[in-house]
C-alpha cells in the first residue's frame, strides 16, 4: 500500500478533527468522539509509517530523502489535529479537572442550562423556571442564571417575580458592566 492512502486519510480526519473543534458542535465535548477521533488517528499514523517501511526495504539511497519527505508529510497532516488536541487539553484539563478536584457541582449546571434552554425552546417555561432554580441553588452568586429565571417570569407573566431575581441579581454584583443589562431589563419589566 502506498503511504499517499493513510497520509490522505490522517489529513480528512485532520480537517474533520479542525472543524468539529472550531464550531459549537456537540461532538466537540463528546468523550467518545475524542476517544474514537485519537484512535483513528494513531491508527493511520501506524498504517502511514508501516507503509514507508515496506517501500524503503527496497528502495536504494534515495530512502534517507523519501524518509524526510513523510517527516514532513506526517507533521502537516498532524498540524491539523492541533486544534483539536489544544481544546480537549484545555476542556479536560483547565476546565473539568480542577473541578472534579475541587468537588465543583459547576460540572452540572451547563447540563442543567442545556435542559432549561430546551425547555424554554419547547415553551415549557414552568419547567425552565425549575431549572434554572436548580441552577441557583447550586450557585446563588450565578447572574446569568437568575436573568434568564426573570426572562422566563416575564414569559409566564410574572413580573413581580421577574423583578424580585432581577433585583437580586443586581445585589450579587457591584461591577457596572455586569449590572448596565440587568438595570435595563429591569428599566424594561418596570414600564
Amino acid at each position: 500500500m502506498s503511504p499517499m492512502i493513510p497520509f490522505a486519510l490522517l489529513c480528512v480526519v485532520g480537517a474533520l478533527a479542525f472543524v468539529i473543534s472550531s464550531t459549537p458542535n456537540p461532538l466537540r465535548t463528546s468523550k467518545a468522539y475524542h476517544l474514537v477521533h485519537f484512535l483513528v488517528t494513531f491508527y493511520l499514523i501506524f498504517m502511514f509509517w508501516e507503509a514507508f517501511w515496506a517501500g524503503a526495504a527496497s528502495a536504494g539511497p534515495g530512502v534517507l530523502i523519501d524518509f524526510f519527505c513523510h517527516v514532513a508529510m506526517l507533521l502537516m497532516a498532524l498540524l491539523l489535529q492541533a486544534r483539536l488536541v489544544y481544546f480537549v487539553v484545555s476542556h479536560y484539563v483547565t476546565d473539568l479537572f480542577p473541578a472534579w478536584v475541587m468537588g465543583d457541582d459547576r460540572l452540572r449546571m451547563p447540563k442543567t442550562y442545556d435542559r432549561a434552554e430546551k425547555a424554554e425552546r419547547a415553551r415549557d417555561f414552568a419547567q425552565a423556571a425549575q431549572l434554572y432554580r436548580e441552577a441557583i441553588a447550586q450557585d446563588p452568586k450565578d447572574l446569568e442564571a437568575r436573568r434568564r429565571l426573570a426572562e422566563v417570569h416575564v414569559q409566564l407573566g410574572d413580573y413581580d417575580a421577574a423583578i424580585r431575581e432581577l433585583t437580586a441579581a443586581l445585589a450579587e454584583t457591584a461591577e457596572l458592566d455586569l449590572r448596565g443589562p440587568l438595570v435595563v431589563r429591569l428599566a424594561e419589566i418596570l414600564v
